[in-house]
């Protein structure tokens, strides 16, 4: 077996609704007639920063940059959605994304270029964050409804880990992060 610092993990920073919201995002999804294969509603998340294969010196580095960033709790209201048409990937998001989850997912990386600047990922082409929840895979045509709006407090972020067990996917946390500043008083 490889040395364990050798192994490379699927790893990625992202925002966990608390379990009880992800139920209620997964039954939104299934009010919208799309078809295609639902994501378990204990695997909903939004990413922030795809890691990918990561060794574990890696990880660590990622973990102190992360450790590192400082944000104030948020309301996101998920209130519509879409499709990556290539990708055929139903999503769901915000109307209007919060400026407080873009300066969240920015301030991360930044940490990581700071901090972790070999990171494979890093040395990518930028591409534009684009928040959003993906629900449903492999569309057969487009989805037809409407779903509630659902109120989510954010108040850290996570590290998840990408594996399979027993065949299914499954997002392990590794890591957690509360915000370290307090939510301004209305």
């Amino acid at each position: 077996m490889p040395h364990a610092q050798q192994v490379k993990r699927r790893l990625f920073f992202a925002l966990l609704p608390e379990f009880h919201l992800r139920q209620q995002l997964a039954q939104s999804a299934q009010q919208l007639a799309a078809g295609g294969r639902f994501v378990p509603a204990r695997n909903l998340h939004m990413t922030l920063f795809f890691l990918g294969a990561t060794s574990y010196a890696q990880q660590l580095c990622a973990e102190r940059a992360a450790a590192s960033v400082t944000a104030r709790p948020f309301t996101m209201k998920i209130s519509r959605f879409g499709v990556f048409k290539r990708a055929g990937v139903l999503w769901l998001a915000p109307q209007t994304a919060p400026q407080a989850l873009f300066d969240l997912q920015n301030a991360l990386l930044s940490a990581l270029r700071r901090d972790c600047p070999y990171l494979a990922a890093l040395t990518q082409p930028n591409k534009p964050f684009v928040p959003h929840i993906t629900v449903r895979r492999k569309l057969r045509h487009k989805p037809k409804g409407s779903i509630p709006i659902t109120s989510w407090w954010v108040d850290g972020f996570c590290l998840l880990e990408s594996t399979h067990e027993e065949g299914m996917l499954i997002y392990r946390v590794l890591k957690q992060w509360p915000f370290k500043i307090a939510p301004v008083r209305e």
